[in-house]
């Protein structure tokens, strides 16, 4: 089934699901690399078009007729598979009329109802396709509010839109509350109207350098242990930590922290792999198991954040080196496969893309191939090789380009391969070269974060365990790191 078009989006009914007392229609929505869905019912459509009804008046298509309005299942039982699927493509092909109607998607309860803001994406600071809740507004909204005053008022009290209509809309109020409530909040508060929206574009600076990492660490027979390391007191605070299989790796996405991991499947007697992906919830302080990673469990795979979503890259399975690709967000997709299939890489997101950095090839040796995922074109391509193969290194976005630390030049698995030194840290601006850095900075097992123009690498070892290393741009720091939470490690950004 095609789907409609409205400058840039395309929007399709893909299926359905079922409730107790109604079916839920799924909206598949795309636009320009991005993709989300949300689940809507017949009587959230029919709420909208009265809505619509007001700009559009007779030029807005008809609607399907509402089966005994809302009496349906009272005289007619459970909806059958025949009246549903030809209630989804009447559904289609009213979308389709709307989003002709209305191609920029002005009118804030389309945008709404589409799971995104009120307000157009370049005057707000919400990420679309979040995870949804009820596109219908409560008794006091101001996004439903504010639009309804967009639309209705005459040019000569057009001032009256940007008027408080709340004490939460007032400055004095709305920044130091923001500020207090943390990025999290603040991303969907914005939502609320221009004043708010203001207001969280003078806080969100504040609150993006008071911006966390979450580091995991282990050694030898010590188990895992997790902590969130604040830059600005430099201080590490313990989390509890969900149960781990041999082989994890860690992105996060806003405040929250997910980790993706595999052990020995018992009922493969030790011939296969079993994954798990959970969710750290900070706000409610809790782990959430969600749905496993798609096809063939693997291990030694690679997680990075772009945008709202988290991409799981390569892996080693049963045969060897894999080259599949998910993308989560709310739901695992399947994306094209790797042009090299890679395992022990390093992954990190730039202006786009999707970074795919050194690894562990087919041959079992070290590689210095570089790909890269374009989110907006949906495609692989490759990138300027390293200086030096690599396999298990440590990658992070930086102002100045990609930066890339530590990591091994020896097989995984040699005899030698702790004993040689790492190669020397990379920085890839228009291609790869030497980053200028202390040699201590030459380790095994590092995870790296940014934070507020400096980079922080974290723990790893050579000649000896290794602490925190700083970098402004210009000069090196160390930090001291409790001794506890010495070894390999994996850090990523948590803004909360």
């Amino acid at each position: 089934m095609h789907g409609g078009y409205g400058a840039g989006f395309a929007v399709q009914i893909s299926g359905i699901r079922r409730e107790s007392s109604h079916v839920k229609y799924c909206i598949e929505i795309r636009r320009d690399g991005e993709h989300w869905k949300v689940n809507r019912r017949f009587r959230d459509l029919f709420q909208l078009h009265n809505l619509l009804r007001s700009k559009f008046g007779a030029e807005l298509p008809a609607l399907p007729t509402r089966r005994a309005y809302g009496l349906g299942k009272l005289f007619f039982g459970d909806q059958e598979e025949q009246f549903i699927a030809e209630r989804q493509k009447e559904l289609q092909k009213y979308l389709e009329a709307v989003l002709r109607l209305d191609p920029s998607l002005s009118h804030g309860a389309l945008r709404l109802f589409l799971g995104l803001t009120a307000l157009p994406a370049e005057l707000s600071l919400e990420v679309p396709g979040a995870p949804e809740t009820s596109w219908k507004t409560p008794k006091v909204d101001l996004r439903l509010l504010r639009t309804l005053l967009d639309q209705t008022l005459p040019a000569e009290k057009a001032h009256l839109v940007d008027a408080p209509l709340s004490v939460i809309e007032l400055q004095e109020v709305a920044v130091p509350l923001l500020l207090a409530a943390g990025c999290t909040c603040c991303l969907a508060l914005s939502a609320g109207s221009r004043q708010l929206r203001t207001a969280a574009r003078q806080a969100m600076p504040q609150l993006r350098a008071t911006a966390k990492v979450y580091v995991l660490s282990a050694w030898n027979s010590r188990p895992p242990s997790l902590s969130v390391f604040c830059p600005r007191s430099c201080s590490f605070e313990p989390v509890p930590l969900c149960p781990l299989g041999s082989y994890y790796a860690v992105a996060s996405r806003r405040s929250d922290l997910y980790i993706l991991t595999a052990g020995q499947d018992a009922a493969s007697a030790g011939t296969a792999w079993r994954s798990s992906f959970h969710c750290w919830r900070a706000l409610q302080q809790q782990w959430w198991q969600l749905p496993r990673r798609p096809g063939d469990d693997c291990t030694r795979f690679a997680l990075a954040t772009a945008g709202s979503a988290i991409y799981a890259l390569g892996g080693s399975g049963r045969r060897g080196c894999v080259a599949s690709c998910a993308r989560f967000d709310s739901s695992w997709e399947t994306l094209p496969p790797m042009p090299r299939p890679r395992c022990d890489a390093a992954a990190a997101a730039r202006q786009g893309h999707v970074f795919l950095i050194g690894g562990t090839d087919k041959t079992g040796e070290a590689s210095s191939a570089v790909d890269f995922f374009d989110i907006r074109g949906g495609q692989w391509r490759q990138g300027p090789p390293l200086l030096a193969a690599r396999h298990s290194g440590a990658a992070v976005s930086f102002s100045e380009g990609l930066l890339l630390f530590g990591g091994s030049a020896v097989a995984r698995g040699h005899l030698l391969a702790d004993a040689v030194s790492p190669p020397d840290p990379e920085i890839r601006r228009h291609r790869w070269e030497l980053l200028p850095a202390p040699a201590r900075l030459r380790r095994h097992g590092c995870g790296a974060a940014q934070v507020a123009g400096k980079v922080y690498v974290f723990g790893g070892y050579e000649a000896d365990m290794a602490d925190v290393d700083v970098w402004d741009g210009e000069t090196w720091e160390t930090l001291r790191m409790p001794p506890a939470l010495y070894g390999q490690c994996q850090a990523t950004v948590a803004v909360s």
